[in-house]
């Protein structure tokens, strides 16, 4: 079930068919709200992590987390048919029995210890659940393959589509499973848990027609398998629902080229077209005494690799000092990010933890 109390659907400047607010929406309110998107599924890392049915997390191995502050205790177990799926509770392995893994149990038992990649077990779910009047809607979203044939991704998107038509049976032909595959790759959610890592795979044709902008009015948001949208300011009445595809803080020369490799489209948004117009963000380059900031940009992006507290302080306070670099422009807030995941967290440092976070909520994210 889908709630879009608040959207309707119309041809989009940007691209496509867009979603476009029905009256004015304030900063917080829900958008839109689908508490069972067409198809989820944990990825690959993530399988033996996560509930197939309503991708709670339980992070392998225990131990310290923040996690740990908030969810409830409940435990994974294998289905015994498959040993490849896991579930939190008998309501979600017969929930999931239901819906479809009756028939996937089968094929997973018989391919294991060898298990199918996240996008071929999401195609094969999508092949099997997707509703008639559903693929209509499905067929008209975008799936490149024009330009994914000129990819180094090609060969690999024609194996795995082949192996999603030949352990599905549908009577699809090859060609269009291969269609469907390169729609799912394309049309995706990557879903998240609660600290933002990624888990696992959502595919919806609704949440699909939301188009990208690097100053977007919305923000998608996550709940185990529930995949939510809120205003993020104050949406005017027929205008469109736009939420960022990628880490809308890089600069525009890397935020095009991630939009272009991974969605194939020059992004043409505001925030592109003059940068210093959003958000207060510029982006230029000015020499520092002994040092240009583009060879200091080299040299933060290469500290985010490194978990190390002085790595990673010395580097922010580099980027700080020069006084050119905005709280929201990158790689400043990975930099903060990593400290807080890579270093505290695991350090149980949480008064640092906590206040790097703060920092990140108070004067990135609400720019971001």
């Amino acid at each position: 079930m889908t709630h879009n109390i608040n959207i309707y659907t119309h041809p989009s400047s940007l691209g496509g068919t867009g979603l476009f607010a029905t009256t004015k929406i304030t900063p917080g309110q829900l958008v839109l709200s689908i508490p069972e998107p067409l198809v989820t599924v944990p990825d690959d890392i993530h399988l033996t992590e996560c509930c197939s049915r309503c991708m709670l997390w339980r992070p392998a191995g225990g131990g310290t987390s923040m996690l740990n502050l908030y969810e409830d205790e409940r435990s994974l177990n294998y289905c015994t048919g498959c040993r490849v799926v896991k579930y939190c509770s008998k309501d979600c392995q017969r929930a999931d029995w239901r819906a479809l893994h009756k028939v996937e149990c089968a094929i997973f038992k018989k391919l294991h210890p060898r298990i199918l990649p996240g996008s071929v077990r999401a195609t094969i779910r999508m092949l099997w659940t997707t509703p008639g009047e559903a693929w209509s809607q499905i067929n008209s979203l975008e799936s490149h393959e024009s330009e994914l044939r000129k990819t180094d991704k090609w060969e690999m998107i024609t194996l795995m589509a082949k192996g999603a038509h030949g352990y599905s049976g549908t009577i699809l032909g090859e060609k269009d499973v291969r269609g469907v595959y390169a729609r799912l790759l394309i049309n995706s959610i990557t879903l998240v848990n609660s600290t933002f890592d990624p888990i696992g795979i959502a595919f919806d044709p609704l949440a699909s027609l939301m188009n990208h902008s690097c100053d977007p009015n919305s923000v998608m948001v996550f709940d185990g398998r529930t995949v939510s949208v809120r205003a993020l300011r104050e949406i005017a009445k027929d205008e469109e629902i736009t939420i960022s595809y990628i880490d809308n803080t890089n600069p525009t020369s890397r935020r095009r080229s991630e939009l272009q490799g991974r969605y194939f489209f020059t992004c043409s948004c505001q925030k592109c077209v003059s940068p210093a117009t959003c958000s207060g963000l510029k982006e230029v380059f000015i020499d520092i005494p002994g040092v240009t900031t583009s060879n200091l940009e080299e040299y933060a992006w290469a500290a985010i690799s490194t978990p190390s507290e002085d790595v990673l302080l010395k580097a922010i306070r580099a980027l700080h000092t020069t006084k050119l670099w905005p709280l929201q422009r990158q790689p400043l807030p990975l930099l903060h990010h990593e400290l807080i995941h890579s270093v505290y967290i695991p350090l149980s440092k949480w008064p640092q933890a906590l206040l790097h976070s703060l920092l990140l909520y108070l004067y990135v994210d609400p720019k971001g």
